[in-house]
């Protein structure tokens, strides 16, 4: 069981470090993936920032299976919702700079309004 934890841990955390030099969402075949709106947002104020950021760490629960591991093994997933959380932070970060592009350039960027949060497990 201790073997099955280190695994995953490591599983999560090289599937996530690797997607973190960009702040793009992941590109993996991942057995969890989830897909946090933020269309009824505003970016460029404190709240909607702080409203996102609370998605996706409920987001990041639900990638990592925070309810589905039993209280032994807690440090894989906090460390899963740690690797989880630093991806979705640079992907909020870019969402945010997104919304301070002049509206022109704004019409024509067909990118959703979405950051995604996965983990291979």
């Amino acid at each position: 069981m201790l073997y099955r934890a280190i695994f995953i841990t490591l599983a999560c955390a090289a599937t996530i470090s690797a997607s973190q030099a960009s702040a793009e969402p992941l590109n993996v075949s991942a057995t969890r993936m989830v897909r946090v709106s933020y269309a009824d947002l505003r970016l460029d104020t404190q709240d909607g920032l702080i409203t996102l950021r609370k998605r996706a760490r409920e987001a990041a629960k639900q990638v990592c299976g925070f309810n589905e591991w039993p209280l032994e093994m807690a440090i894989v997933r906090h460390t899963c919702l740690k690797a989880v959380m630093r991806n979705a932070d640079g992907q909020i970060e870019r969402a945010a700079t997104l919304t301070q592009t002049p509206p022109a350039m704004a019409d024509a960027d067909p990118h959703p309004k979405t950051i995604t949060l996965a983990v291979r497990r």
